[in-house]
């Protein structure tokens, strides 16, 4: 059950990654393209590749907490016998999605407030900018609960060995 959910939340990553990461190149091409061999520069560009970028971080930083590539301090944890390392690693996960969930339930009031709020040179709402805050952090809540889930797992598999 949980390999079909974190394939659709893979896709799902991928593919806003694929396609904001393409509009940005895109249109940062096109504002050099405009700029230096037509002297007119384009007066969206670069607010659409700032936007652009904001998405990718959030996204990105999903698909990091999926890998496990988010910076840690594990010099204490190393020392650790691999029991406890599961245990301290649930109970970080829970105080992570904790945190999650409160970040996330107030981005969606932030990003209800700003819609209508609109984008100086393209004229969107700013809300569509800073949905990527609840987009990208469920994402993360999403892998985070399956990471615990293998956790327990694991715990459950090696008291089971005793």
């Amino acid at each position: 059950m949980f390999k079909k959910i974190t394939k659709i939340m893979d896709w799902i990553s991928y593919a806003l990654l694929i396609i904001f990461s393409f509009t940005m190149v895109i249109s940062t091409f096109l504002q050099v393209i405009f700029r230096y061999l037509f002297n007119s520069p384009l007066f969206w560009s670069e607010e659409l590749s700032r936007y652009c970028f904001v998405w990718i971080v959030f996204v990105g930083a999903a698909i990091s907490t999926k890998q496990g590539a988010h910076i840690g301090v594990d010099y204490f944890v190393k020392k650790l016998s691999l029991r406890f390392k599961n245990y301290l690693g649930i109970i970080i996960n829970i105080l992570i999605i904790s945190f999650l969930l409160i970040v996330i339930t107030q981005s969606i009031f932030v990003v209800r407030v700003n819609m209508l709020q609109y984008s100086p040179a393209m004229r969107i709402p700013i809300g569509l900018i800073y949905l990527a805050i609840p987009v990208g952090l469920s994402l993360m809540l999403g892998y985070i609960i399956i990471t615990n889930y293998k956790l327990l797992k694991l715990i459950r598999f090696y008291q089971g060995k005793k």
